[in-house]
């Protein structure tokens, strides 16, 4: 859900509700909200890519994360995009959600404990992905994990195929791994690649 404002957390809400991203990017653009809760889990496109289009629609507005399952990569692309806060569905209820979005709303920060553990894993492990993998791997795996073939991957990005063959060399052997379905289990466990959840 993005740009909306439940009613428990504040006592006159303007509370406008989005099921896909193409909708709450038009109510930011309509009517910039002072708080938007985005679910990661979209229909239609993955809420942390996102995040950019929203700042540019509603640069004054509050983002506050919320997902029912957090993974290492998307703890570092949070912490990456600078929002105000990230719940955990799993953990949280609904008296913490609305402390939360008071708390950022007011200008604060919140963020479940999940965010602040993984941080600290993937700081403390010296072969984790944000030390061992440059910009552009860190890129190429989300479509690695897909499954996708080299020459797809390259066109997408316009480059040679012999360069991604290159690229996945290279992040195979930091993994350790000798194999494609290895390399795309990696990506799904990780977060790189994410399974969207089906519209009906």
């Amino acid at each position: 859900m993005i740009a909306r404002v439940c009613r428990e957390a504040f006592a006159h809400p303007a509370v406008a509700e989005a099921t896909s991203a193409a909708q709450g990017l038009a109510i930011c653009a309509a009517a910039p909200p002072d708080l938007i809760l985005l679910d990661l889990d979209l229909p239609d496109r993955d809420g942390l890519d996102l995040i950019p289009d929203l700042r540019k629609r509603s640069p004054s507005s509050k983002i506050l994360v919320l997902s029912a399952s957090i993974d290492p990569y998307s703890v570092h692309r949070i912490e990456a995009a600078r929002v105000e806060g990230f719940i955990d569905k799993n953990e949280q209820s609904t008296d913490v959600l609305c402390e939360a979005m008071r708390k950022v709303a007011a200008g604060g920060q919140f963020f479940s404990a999940v965010v602040t553990r993984t941080h600290n894993a993937l700081r403390a492990d010296p072969n984790s992905f944000p030390k061992i993998f440059s910009d552009r791997e860190l890129e190429l795996l989300s479509f690695f994990g897909q499954g996708l073939s080299n020459e797809a991957i390259a066109e997408r990005f316009k480059i040679h195929h012999y360069t991604v063959r290159n690229y996945r060399r290279g992040v195979m052997l930091k993994l350790g791994i000798h194999s494609t379905p290895e390399l795309i289990r990696y990506c799904l466990e990780n977060g790189f690649t994410r399974v969207r959840r089906r519209t009906s």
